[in-house]
């Protein structure tokens, strides 16, 4: 039997493998080592082949010596200054810094004013709440974040999951309690991930998941809006989409033409001012052209300054055109701890109502913040850690519940409008951050004036942006599979509610992870050799090893399609015996030219023909010329390194596997095996015979269990020797040489 597979090293005589026991047929016979001496190697070959992905899973990474080192590095200095990211640029802070931050974050700050009260609306909170949560998290990113462009504030979808999570019971002092509670909570649990580098839970979360939950998010908040930009009084944002729509046309007949007219004014100048372009090569004065940017940039303040204009007009002349907005708390807020106990409710009576909503915060405003910073990250070639983004996400949401802010998250709006303006460190979230505090100080009284229709229209705007249409398209084009999860997430979150929706589209994603799971991922090793008869020139007999690698580990969902894959596809072919009757094997080798030449068969007919490279001896090259007759033998090699990867149901499969390929007429190989497992997977017969008889059983290195040779050569010789077409695998790809005579490369997918 071949063990090394290079040709240069053969030698003339088969020699078995130390301590290595050929045994017989399943009643623990053992076969003659003399019939082995009979063949003499005269060619071989060998060949590799992937089937699957290659994957990898390292099962050592949670083991004492690596949490020792674990902790030694977090505990390090450099590892302390990687915790406070600003040690690491604020001794290189330059004036021109300076000076490009401030002209940022006062830019970002003219657009987070308008949006913090628009989306106040969609938590269904006061106004004021909105400022309240766009402040401190601009001040503790500074200190921990690691993007110089990712801005912390409220958005949308977050606004949108903290009026989900509140009860609908609940008055609006209750609510504001519960918004400031979750808050708390979603940046202690935020915080603990990043401090335990737990960001690859979110992993798990799927692009076309997050895609379909945003894009459903996004067309509810719009169709939420209908009602401010109508004037009508509707249901809050969280409603499915079925009840609004049912709330709009019990109201049809109250709609406010003002405010629908007001509201499709906003709309269209905010939708024309994102359009505005101006470019460095303009004939225009720099400071015009500065000018004409910020303008643009700050879109959404000056449509909320000209509605609110109109409407203080409106309201000193005692006109009722429009709708406007409550009045608002003009005064910043107070720090202190949020509420934990109210209405004779314990902490953990409200921690068992928000509990069903934190996950949902948690991740979704985490793989944001993360996905925006990576994305600025790349466009602009510097590095982010993800885990010390979770810690800045974590602490801005922990410490913003102590100003009574609701949960908060990246804004992509916000962050890539800082991009524009040239910021240039994280120092512009502190500009950003004192321009809000600023506002709210000073100009907060003129918020009971801004119409919502002018609200309504900001939302519709800043909303567009997360609904993603070409991802249908995309994953048509590649992996439409995905559009199962995607289109599931879209339709559950629109009919049955956000929450359920992002449920059922986890589920939908990991069904597929775990259908995937089912289907093990392999590498062949095939080894063929080719021996001539000493005793008989005539015979000559192809020996072909195949060695099945799994790539990454095995588990119980694929252990039978592992079996089946083994048992019945593996080996299925059959090579006929008596393959040139007229000239022989050998017709055309030559002392020039010491190739050997074959044909293979399979059941369905002809495979191809090609040839072996002869090893240079003259004597054996003689001997392959008499050739008229070719017997075949395959064998599964199985090494204990490769058998480690399997759990125990699929080991247990194996069992029933080398009973089966004893009765098929194959042979099974086990290399450096443990005992114990051999024990586990050999039948009763042979590990009573032989394993029990070992003097030193754990230096058995390796282990054949075939049938006799009278048994193989009754058979015919049932093997397989090439990958057959609908016979071995169910879709094979075979790249032809230039010559047509033999299979070059052959790549396998098991189905």
């Amino acid at each position: 039997m071949i063990t090394n597979g290079k040709a240069a090293e053969h030698k003339s005589l088969v020699e078995p493998t130390e301590t290595t026991p050929a045994l017989g047929n399943h009643d623990g016979g053992v076969a003659n080592d003399s019939a082995e001496e009979e063949w003499v190697l005269c060619a071989e070959a060998s060949e590799t082949t992937y089937v699957g992905q290659k994957t990898g899973f390292d099962a050592n990474w949670l083991s004492g010596k690596n949490i020792r080192r674990v902790v030694a590095r977090s505990c390090s200095v450099s590892k302390l200054k990687q915790r406070l990211p600003i040690t690491l640029w604020l001794p290189k802070y330059s004036w021109q810094d300076l000076r490009g931050d401030c002209i940022a974050g006062v830019t970002v700050g003219m657009t987070s004013v308008p949006q913090a009260l628009a989306y106040a609306q969609i938590a269904d909170l006061p106004l004021e709440y909105g400022l309240y949560s766009s402040f401190m998290g601009c001040f503790v990113y500074t200190l921990f974040g690691t993007s110089k462009d990712v801005t912390l504030g409220v958005t949308a979808v977050i606004s949108l999951l903290t009026s989900a999570c509140i009860p609908k019971e609940a008055d609006m002092l209750d609510r504001t309690r519960y918004a400031v509670l979750l808050a708390f909570l979603v940046g202690l649990f935020q915080t603990i991930l990043g401090v335990f580098h737990l960001g690859f839970l979110f992993n798990f979360i799927s692009h076309p998941v997050l895609s379909g939950f945003t894009t459903a998010s996004g067309f509810i908040i719009m169709f939420s809006q209908i009602k401010n930009i109508l004037g009508v009084k509707g249901g809050l944002a969280t409603d499915s989409v079925i009840q609004q729509a049912t709330g709009y046309m019990r109201n049809i007949g109250k709609v406010r033409g003002w405010d629908v007219l007001l509201g499709m004014i906003c709309i269209s100048v905010l939708l024309l001012m994102r359009e505005i372009r101006v470019s460095n090569k303009s004939k225009l004065p720099a400071p015009l052209r500065e000018a004409i940017r910020i303008f643009a940039a700050a879109r959404y303040g000056v449509v909320v300054i000209f509605a609110t204009l109109i409407g203080f007009l409106l309201h000193y002349y005692n006109i009722s055109a429009l709708s406007l907005t409550a009045q608002a708390n003009t005064a910043l807020p107070a720090v202190t701890f949020p509420e934990f106990a109210w209405n004779n409710q314990s902490f953990f009576d409200h921690l068992t109502s928000l509990s069903p909503g934190i996950p949902f915060i948690v991740m979704v405003s985490s793989i944001e913040t993360i996905a925006i910073a990576k994305a600025f990250g790349t466009r602009y070639q510097y590095t982010i850690d993800p885990s010390q983004e979770l810690i800045a996400i974590g602490l801005g949401n922990f410490l913003t519940s102590f100003v009574s802010g609701y949960s908060i998250a990246g804004s992509f709006t916000k962050s890539s409008l800082n991009a524009q303006s040239g910021v240039r460190t994280p120092m512009g979230c502190v500009f950003t951050g004192l321009f809000v505090v600023t506002a709210q100080a000073t100009i907060s009284h003129c918020f009971q004036f801004v119409p919502k229709a002018a609200l309504g229209a900001v939302i519709v705007v800043a909303v567009l942006m997360l609904i993603d249409l070409k991802i249908f398209k995309e994953l048509w084009v590649t992996r439409p599979s995905e559009l199962i999860p995607l289109i599931g997430t879209i339709l559950s979150s629109m009919f049955l509610g956000v929450d359920i929706g992002f449920l059922v589209g986890i589920g939908l994603s990991l069904g597929l992870v775990l259908l995937s799971l089912a289907k093990p991922r392999l590498k062949l090793e095939k080894q063929e050799a080719f021996y001539v008869s000493r005793h008989n020139p005539a015979a000559a007999k192809n020996v072909v090893e195949i060695r099945v690698v799994p790539d990454g580990e095995i588990f119980m969902a694929a252990a039978e399609p592992f079996k089946h894959f083994l048992t019945e596809k593996l080996f299925r072919s059959r090579v006929v015996e008596q393959t040139r009757p007229d000239s022989g094997l050998g017709h055309d080798i030559h002392d020039e030219s010491p190739d050997l030449f074959y044909r293979k068969y399979s059941v369905g007919g002809t495979i191809n023909s090609g040839h072996l490279n002869l090893i240079q001896d003259n004597s054996l090259i003689a001997a392959a010329s008499g050739i008229r007759q070719m017997y075949s033998e395959c064998v599964l090699v199985l090494h204990g390194e490769d058998l480690r990867k399997l759990d125990f149901t699929t080991l247990t499969e194996l069992h029933s596997v080398v009973d089966q390929f004893g009765s098929n007429g194959h042979a099974i190989k086990f290399v450096e095996v443990p005992v114990r497992l051999l024990r586990l997977l050999l039948p009763n017969t042979i590990r009573t015979s032989h394993l029990s008889k070992a003097d030193k059983p754990n230096d058995l290195r390796s282990l054949t269990v075939k049938p006799s040779p009278a048994s193989w050569r009754s058979r015919g010789g049932r093997a397989s020797i090439h990958v057959t077409p609908g016979a071995i695998l169910d879709s094979i790809t075979a790249e032809s040489s230039e010559d047509g005579d033999h299979i070059r490369d052959v790549a396998l997918r098991l189905d």
